[in-house]
């Protein structure tokens, strides 16, 4: 961005230089991510895991696929919506880089069933350049004391200017193991069906989460979780959260691929809580994450 600033500045009128400069680094930003965006989801055969939802987690670094529980397992394992022996709804919005035109939206619920809890989300991501709308369906059952497994079916339809749209569909499989009553071991892989799009019938990667969680002392939490992807390296994530006190939670962690640092922080009062998530990339900047949720709270 430096090298950047100094070409510009001496191409440029010192009067309007400052006004300039931000408006060309702004839309160098944005050429710079859409094309990485169209590289990652066409060369690389449609990679769907780079822009995640959910303010408590990403506030966590992401590192959420051994802690998942509430409607935001619908984003990271669906094997924690079996944790959540209730109703609860959640509207999520992430607006990542300061860019509109990367907006992301989402609405998810949980619904207890005498068998298992039902789940599904409806969420949309990108603008007219390039467009992702996703809908989710699954569900969470305690197969053994300590064991979870979840099915998560994903509907996505992807638009691009000038290039058309396809729709395609992904099987997304987990399980949290309680090993302890502190410690937990989770897995989740995404595309367990080997999706394919396009006329040229490209395949889309799996993706592998693994990770631990654990409760250092009562109101903090520990967890660590590795991503792997086909054709990149390994990503190692890890996050802490604090409970001060019962209404409030603060939360820190931190990326490796890319190399990330996030923090955020919750409210909690009565049936509601309100989350905020800040993620901060090396290079294209801070992205921001804002969720509400409403528990019911009517346990069986």
């Amino acid at each position: 961005m430096i090298s950047i600033e100094k070409i510009i500045g001496k191409t440029i009128s010192k009067e309007n230089s400052a006004r300039t400069k931000l408006k060309i680094l702004y839309h160098l930003r944005f050429v710079l991510f859409f094309s990485l965006l169209i590289l990652r989801t066409i060369t690389a055969y449609g990679e769907f895991g780079d822009f995640p939802i959910g303010s408590r987690a990403i506030g966590m670094g992401s590192a959420y696929v051994a802690v998942a529980d509430g409607p935001e397992a619908l984003f990271f394992n669906p094997a924690g919506l079996s944790k959540s022996k209730r109703t609860m709804f959640a509207f999520y919005i992430s607006h990542p880089y300061g860019l509109h035109e990367l907006t992301s939206e989402a609405f998810s619920s949980i619904i207890q069933t005498r068998f298992c809890q039902l789940g599904a989300t409806i969420r949309t991501f990108g603008s007219t350049l390039y467009r992702e709308n996703t809908f989710a369906v699954g569900f969470g059952r305690r197969v053994f004391n300590r064991i979870h497994m979840g099915i998560l079916i994903h509907i996505v339809h992807i638009q691009i200017a000038r290039y058309g749209s396809d729709m395609i569909w992904m099987i997304e499989g987990g399980s949290l193991f309680e090993v302890t009553d502190r410690l937990t071991w989770a897995l989740c892989i995404k595309n367990m069906n080997q999706a394919v799009i396009g006329e040229q019938k490209e395949h889309i990667p799996w993706i592998m989460r693994l990770g631990i969680s654990y409760h250092l002392i009562h109101h903090t939490l520990l967890t660590l979780e590795m991503d792997k992807e086909p054709r990149f390296p390994l990503d190692l994530k890890g996050g802490l959260e604090i409970s001060p006190i019962s209404t409030l939670r603060i939360r820190c962690g931190f990326g490796s691929n890319p190399s990330t640092v996030s923090a955020g922080i919750g409210l909690v009062w009565n049936i509601f809580s309100l989350d905020y998530g800040l993620s901060i990339h090396p290079v294209l900047g801070a992205s921001h994450h804002g969720s509400i949720s409403i528990d019911l709270k009517t346990e069986s």
